[in-house]
């Protein structure tokens, strides 16, 4: 137990892929609860958590683009980085404009 909270207390893990696919489901344990509502089959819950890394920029603008099957809505919810914003249908995918401050989104080594 003394472990665990040691490693969720200071220690950081690599970095996060920017990216996912069906064929690479989320490691639940990095960081904690990652992927939570992510199905096999390429499934996911209503709710569902993924962590993503973030590359480095020197501005804030980030655009978060997702694809989906069985949705056809003008626009879905997105949690972002403690905000919740709009993503918006574009061809076959959904995209979600952000604001991301890189560095202060970065952990301290």
């Amino acid at each position: 137990m003394d472990r665990q909270f040691r490693a969720a207390r200071w220690e950081t893990e690599g970095p996060l892929p920017t990216k996912l696919s069906c064929d690479h489901r989320p490691d639940p344990e990095v960081p904690y609860h990652n992927g939570l509502g992510w199905k096999p089959g390429c499934a996911v819950g209503q709710y569902t958590e993924v962590y993503l890394g973030v590359p480095a920029k020197s501005e804030d603008h980030y655009t978060v683009r997702f694809t989906t099957e069985g949705f056809s809505d003008p626009t879905l919810q997105v949690y972002v980085n403690g905000r919740v914003v709009q993503a918006h249908r574009v061809g076959d995918a959904y995209e979600a404009e952000t604001s991301i401050h890189y560095p202060r989104s970065s952990r301290p080594s």
